[in-house]
């Protein structure tokens, strides 16, 4: 396997997640078998740290990686691409009208463009190309009904604005070492959600500082965010799994460096104060991910 210039990136419904290896390793266990761990670090669209993700397991590494970088984004054309109208083209107003569209193709093959008003039900599409593999599913965002699907090359999704088209492309960035954290302005939508500039707090009597290095994401959290769930339950995040930075006064039983994992609050960040009650250090075989 060749050394990765780019590891990758993903697509979060309504903002844009960059992931950036640190360290990619190969080694052989006690039992000849190769297993491999990873550092990573997920981003947020503005390039602010989210969370860290240390020792990552897994049997494909094989290389050591210093930075990868990369994210998906809207990259302007010089002329527009052409379009076909032989393919069959649907523009559902809603999730629920691209369900139900959805629902009445299941049966079939054939390529299908998907045209909508905005990147939040682009979003939806780009779900359903993920299920279905085995449909030619093309997205374009624009404000009303183009005269055909673009087939320029394998690109999947485009952008349309005052007769300027866009395709959506991995494009290599630079990020700085931010320490950030999942913040929401108010309850109602996930585009509410922005990852920001985080700072330190110094844990005070009976708590600890962790460095989240995983997280649950729970139907719970998407319930809070939407407003969906009763009562204040404070910032997403809950079960998680890192490493102790520092110990507040009275807190026995840990030390700094130990891997941990239980439930906090706020998790969805680089680091946060935890109640030691709460926390369990974790079995030297065991991952952060597990």
């Amino acid at each position: 396997m060749g050394s990765f210039h780019v590891f990758g990136a993903f697509q979060k419904p309504l903002s844009s997640v960059w992931v950036h290896v640190e360290r990619i390793e190969r080694k052989e266990s006690e039992s000849g078998q190769l297993e491999g761990s990873m550092d990573m670090c997920v981003y947020d669209d503005e390039g602010r740290a989210l969370v860290q993700v240390l020792g990552m397991e897994g049997g494909f590494f094989k290389q050591k990686v210093k930075q990868c970088v990369s994210t998906d984004c809207w990259i302007e054309l010089p002329q527009a691409p052409p379009l076909d109208s032989s393919v069959e083209k649907i523009r559902p107003a809603d999730i629920h009208e691209l369900h139900e569209a959805v629902l009445q193709r299941m049966d079939r093959q054939a390529p299908l463009c998907v045209v909508v008003k905005d990147e939040e039900l682009a979003a939806y599409v780009r779900t359903l190309r993920s299920e279905y593999p085995m449909w030619k599913v093309t997205c374009v965002v624009c404000d009303h009904n183009p005269s055909g699907s673009p087939c320029d090359g394998e690109a999947e999704e485009w952008k349309e604005c005052n007769g300027t088209w866009s395709v959506r492309r991995l494009h290599n960035v630079t990020l700085p070492p931010l320490v950030g954290a999942l913040s929401m302005s108010e309850r109602g939508m996930l585009s509410n959600l922005r990852v920001l500039e985080a700072q330190h707090t110094a844990p005070s009597h009976n708590t600890m500082e962790v460095r989240i290095c995983a997280v649950g994401l729970n139907f719970r959290d998407v319930l809070n965010v939407i407003g969906m769930y009763p009562g204040d339950i404070g910032a997403p995040g809950c079960d998680c799994a890192g490493m102790v930075t520092t110990l507040g006064d009275g807190v026995s039983g840990f030390a700094g460096g130990d891997y941990v994992f239980g439930f906090g609050t706020e998790s969805f960040s680089g680091y946060t104060l935890v109640n030691p009650s709460l926390m369990r250090k974790m079995p030297p075989d065991w991952s952060f991910a597990r």
